[in-house]
């Protein structure tokens, strides 16, 4: 899957967004090489390129949907 960067997102933003905790940052990295040669690869709190695409897996990704139904908000694990 692709996921295309928003303004003012960082790649620890995105771990959470896409996989439900920061320390998905490493899977990230694996399936995005090129963000491991960014200057400086150690700042996970610059903000990405906007407008650049990451490759996420969807498949056991670990993120808990929320929802509302009924006024209710519901999480699922």
């Amino acid at each position: 899957m692709k996921y295309t960067v928003k303004e003012n997102q960082t790649i620890i933003d995105l771990a959470i967004q896409l996989y439900g905790k920061p320390g998905a940052v490493e899977r990230l990295i694996r399936l995005n090489p090129e963000l491991a040669d960014r200057d400086p690869a150690w700042d996970i709190d610059a903000p990405l390129v906007p407008g650049s695409t990451i490759n996420y897996e969807e498949e056991g990704n670990e993120k808990r949907v929320l929802k509302e139904l009924d006024g209710k908000v519901i999480i699922s694990e």
